[in-house]
């Protein structure tokens, strides 16, 4: 059996690149999926809350007004954290192109699921801020919904496993290791929640005068 022993000198410039390489301040790469995967904990409740005011909308209408206005906020931090990862792996950034790109299914359809959530909302917004529906404006909304349906349906089959594992790795077990980021990841995500409540707050008088078509 033979043992080995690291010179002196050479652990010591072990220790030396090991302390002058570059740590990202926020959790690079890593910790752009971690705050995209607690976001995406955050959307999927205020979406299963959405969804059961859809199967009553007659008598929910005001309840399903109030939380699309406060999806805005989770909505947007998705855009800018899934848009902030494509722009640094498509300028080169090294970290990021190590951990690759996301399936080719999701690439494909990337472009049309944020085109039909820009509809979604958009028209919502559009309408809620007329006072009324229908015409163009719920035809949009209509189309951009079924279309917006379907592409989360295989975000969610793709990406559902992952994000579990990370938020009970990183965000509900006491992790080893945390990524460096975790307080501004959090405070984001809380953010974006009480920005879309205060934004549907601010527009609850158009809100309880909705009057349908």
């Amino acid at each position: 059996m033979s043992t080995h022993v690291q010179h002196p000198h050479a652990a010591r410039r072990e220790r030396l690149v090991h302390r002058r390489a570059p740590r990202p301040h926020h959790g690079g790469s890593r910790g752009n999926e971690l705050l995209t995967s607690a976001n995406a904990v955050l959307l999927m409740a205020l979406l299963l809350a959405q969804g059961v005011t859809v199967l009553a909308l007659d008598s929910m209408i005001h309840i399903h007004l109030f939380v699309g206005v406060v999806l805005l906020g989770p909505v947007a931090l998705k855009l800018a954290s899934t848009g902030y990862r494509f722009a640094r792996y498509y300028t080169g950034a090294r970290e990021y192109r190590a951990a690759g790109p996301p399936p080719s299914l999701l690439r494909a359809i990337a472009p049309i699921f944020v085109f039909a959530t820009v509809g979604l909302f958009g028209s919502g917004i559009a309408m809620l801020l007329r006072g009324s529906g229908g015409g163009l404006l719920g035809t949009v909304h209509v189309a951009s919904f079924w279309i917006w349906l379907g592409c989360l349906a295989v975000h969610v089959t793709f990406n559902a496993r992952e994000v579990i594992t990370m938020v009970r790795s990183q965000w509900l077990a006491r992790a080893r290791e945390r990524i460096a980021g975790a307080q501004v990841r959090a405070a984001l995500v809380l953010g974006s929640l009480l920005g879309g409540i205060l934004l549907a707050i601010s527009l609850l008088s158009k809100i309880t005068g909705w009057h349908g078509d």
